[in-house]
């Protein structure tokens, strides 16, 4: 389903560019808008876009199943005082094909950060389901 949002927004993404570009091109020709503008927010987006993409693009299926369901589970954030994020190490994220899925998710709040260790695994459906959540350490903030 993700695969499909991502292709629909791609789309429309060009679209949207195309018709920025084309009225653009004609404020240029006539005047109304400096090339250097133009090609300052060329190299804005283009930087936003690749920002995004090594941020998120690169996420396995079971990574952005597992973190959303574990920050609906709300027993897990009552150590932490007041929620601030949460944070992991790329370098240790699942392979796409890994059944299960295990990876480690840190859950940052203002008194303390919550170490976590999740599998997620993929029932006969092909939807991911968290199996099982281990809290590893809290460390305290002082």
């Amino acid at each position: 389903m993700t695969a499909f949002y991502i292709g629909l927004f791609g789309i429309l993404g060009i679209l949207l560019a195309y018709y920025l570009f084309r009225s653009l091109m004609q404020m240029i020709l006539e005047g109304k808008l400096s090339r250097y503008f133009l090609i300052a927010s060329i190299i804005f987006l283009t930087i936003i876009a690749l920002s995004w993409y090594l941020m998120h693009g690169d996420e396995p299926s079971s990574f952005k199943n597992g973190t959303e369901l574990v920050l609906k589970n709300y027993k897990l954030f009552g150590n932490i005082g007041r929620y601030d994020g949460y944070s992991y190490n790329t370098h240790k994220l699942p392979k796409e094909t890994d059944n299960p899925a295990i990876f480690n998710l840190e859950l940052n709040g203002s008194a303390a950060t919550k170490y976590l260790t999740c599998t997620m695994q993929k029932n006969n459906t092909g939807t991911w389901v968290l199996k099982k959540i281990r809290i590893d350490s809290l460390v305290k903030k002082h």
